[in-house]
């Protein structure tokens, strides 16, 4: 599936609703800002492998938490990954300077890495643990989350 055709399903299937975390309709500028990323020179070639991973997340149809099965709130896993992913790629200067100019969603960068994050880390923690275990951030990433 072309990536345009892909980003168009996303806004389809990440509307929100009751019991829907207000994320989930952020899912197509999450994707957006991955594949912005990507294209930027000055991303370093770690923060750059850590992006495709995350981007490659969002195709994977039997990850931890299907969409197929869990609908809309089957992206919860693929957000938390790329929020993890944000945080990781902001801890250092030119990598903040890359999401910067990459972001896409409809809240700052600040409020979505510093508020919104350390709540779903906690909300979500199950999720949150499986999805950075699946990709081998877990446990050195996560060391703060306790």
């Amino acid at each position: 599936m072309p990536l345009e055709n892909y980003r168009k399903e996303l806004e389809k299937s990440c509307i929100g609703g009751e019991g829907i975390p207000d994320i989930i309709k952020e899912v197509p500028a999450i994707f957006d800002t991955l594949g912005n990323l990507i294209k930027d020179e000055d991303l370093s070639s770690e923060h750059r492998k850590i992006v495709f991973c995350a981007i490659g997340y969002f195709f994977i149809p039997d990850d931890l938490f299907p969409e197929e099965i869990h609908g809309q709130i089957g992206y919860i896993d693929d957000v938390l990954l790329a929020l993890c992913i944000f945080e990781i790629i902001q801890s250092d200067h030119l990598g903040r300077q890359s999401l910067i100019k990459s972001w896409c969603l409809n809240d700052d960068l600040e409020v979505i890495l510093n508020k919104e994050l350390p709540k779903f880390k906690k909300e979500f923690r199950a999720e949150f643990i499986s999805v950075t275990e699946h990709i081998g951030l877990y446990p050195e990433y996560l060391a703060d989350i306790d």
